[in-house]
């Protein structure tokens, strides 16, 4: 989103004011915080599960919420709204078609889930990161967009200076280990009963998320960092030169964006998007998926080593990563945010 907004003040030629509506996230509210961008927090949940009572009081939960975000819309006043996707941006599309304001909905996962389907009945504009995501949507304000990365990800380091400013030595290859904020429990203890196999081969940045990272910091040493998160992740990406993680939306991008070879994991519950989003990038050659049991198993440590070990393989790897790169994407939508709000 953040890309989004910025390309949008560089492409207008009038001030832009932007306002947040969405989760508490404590996370997300400090990057919005550092970007100057305010946020009013919706008490949303997701419409998940197989418990009758529990969907219901969810769902009273979210209806509840659209006078909330019809209270901000009308103090706020936008020309426009641009919608993620998810739960909590629901009530948020059904607030602004009340309001009569537009929306661009940017449906980032490869599977359009429920609130996507949902709030693509009410979108003027509807941007897909890649075609294999335009199932299922209208395809007459449907538009691949390509996915927005931040401009930090467009104009990354050489590899050694990552490595460098990150305090590896910058002829060891580095493997990068992240599973988001709260980190990804089947990632990081396989990693974990694995280190005496891999430190003799590779020095490793492991983002181990808020959860496990105090478990596992005994082990820190010059070839092992061990951090809960890193806000600096253009850094990490453009060090790495392979990488573990789950396959969140932010994969399609972030991943082309740093030509960065990946395992990937992808979640298993929240609806399978995770190994829709996967199968795009192991389908351009960028990629290999390891389900999250077989990770589990103990076949996540083996597959690094494999790859280590096959630099030629890496390095066509890297190439098919960075030939889905889209840099324009942030723009693209940009643009079309700014024709809605003419």
């Amino acid at each position: 989103m953040l890309a989004i907004v910025q390309a949008v003040r560089e492409l207008s030629s009038r001030e832009v004011e932007a306002l947040h509506l969405g989760t508490h996230a404590a996370v997300e509210q400090r990057i919005l915080a550092s970007a100057g961008i305010p946020s009013r927090g919706l008490s949303v949940y997701g419409l998940r599960g197989s418990n009758p009572a529990l969907l219901a009081w969810n769902a009273a939960r979210m209806a509840a919420a659209i006078k909330p975000a019809l209270a901000a819309m009308k103090s706020f006043r936008p020309d426009v709204t641009l919608s993620t996707g998810g739960y909590v941006s629901a009530p948020v599309v059904v607030a602004g078609r009340i309001h009569g304001t537009p929306a661009l909905l940017f449906s980032a996962d490869v599977s359009a889930g429920l609130a996507i389907r949902f709030e693509a009945r009410l979108a003027q504009k509807i941007a897909v990161p890649v075609p294999q995501a335009a199932a299922g949507l209208p395809p007459d304000r449907m538009f691949v967009s390509g996915y927005p990365v931040r401009p930090d990800l467009t104009a990354l380091p050489p590899k050694e200076d990552a490595k460098r400013a990150l305090g590896f030595d910058p002829r060891q290859p580095l493997l990068l280990c992240f599973g988001g904020s709260q980190g990804a429990r089947s990632i990081n203890e396989a990693v974990a009963a694995g280190l005496d196999e891999l430190l003799p081969a590779t020095q490793i940045l492991h983002l181990a998320g808020t959860l496990d990272a105090p478990g596992l910091a005994a082990r820190q040493s010059t070839r092992y960092h061990l951090e809960a998160f890193r806000e600096d992740m253009p850094t990490a990406l453009a060090a790495a030169d392979l990488c573990v993680s789950r396959s969140g939306a932010s994969t399609l991008g972030e991943l082309p964006a740093a030509g960065l070879p990946a395992i990937l994991v992808p979640y298993p519950y929240a609806g399978g998007h995770q190994t829709a989003n996967a199968e795009v990038l192991v389908h351009a050659g960028g990629a290999v998926l390891l389900e999250n049991q077989r990770a589990r198993a103990g076949e996540l440590v083996p597959l690094i080593l494999e790859l280590l070990a096959d630099t030629p393989r890496r390095e066509r790897m890297a190439a098919a990563m960075k030939a889905r790169s889209q840099p324009e994407a942030a723009r693209t939508i940009a643009a079309a945010l700014l024709e809605l709000a003419a």
